[in-house]
């Protein structure tokens, strides 16, 4: 586990190959963070949190993971099925659709409306939390969810995510 010291809450982490991640979505509030629903979903669904906040959002010794710490992370759960980077901008990730192996290992299970296949095999135990980019717009949980990945895809002054869905990674 981890213990965020700014506010003592407490994240189950999972090593996944020879990295080790939270197997929470973080829950620290500060400007820039949300809610999707309401305040009380915070403690199923952890926080959303725009690129600004995100970059600051990780608790002491943590960071955002980089495209190729995810790339790693999906190829060791999927037997060597690696991302497949958009042309030039290495933003978005896909890969085989509902029967893929990282994305059923990943999720948990009884939380994804259109995949009966989430196994959570691998304890990282993503939820559909939705998304959110700006603190005072509203944003709802849906069938998927985005990480946030560190640096930047082409020209974009927003950060790289990992999209995750009902039927693509």
């Amino acid at each position: 586990t981890l213990t965020d010291l700014r506010d003592n809450q407490v994240y189950k982490t999972v090593t996944i190959g020879t990295q080790t991640w939270m197997a929470d979505n973080l829950n620290y509030s500060m400007d820039g963070s949300m809610c999707g629903g309401s305040s009380k979903d915070c403690a199923t669904y952890g926080r959303l949190y725009n690129w600004n906040a995100a970059q600051s959002a990780c608790p002491d010794g943590w960071h955002l993971a980089t495209l190729d710490e995810w790339n790693s992370f999906i190829c060791m759960l999927d037997n060597g099925n690696c991302i497949s980077y958009e042309t030039g901008l290495r933003k978005e990730v896909s890969n085989s659709g509902q029967n893929n192996t990282a994305i059923n290992a990943i999720r948990t299970v009884g939380k994804w409306s259109k995949n009966s296949e989430s196994t959570n095999t691998a304890g990282f135990s993503a939820v559909p939390a939705g998304f959110g980019t700006d603190p005072n717009a509203t944003a709802g949980y849906t069938d998927w969810n985005i990480f946030w990945a560190d640096g930047h895809c082409g020209n974009n002054d927003v950060g790289c995510h990992i999209q995750l869905t009902d039927t693509q990674f």
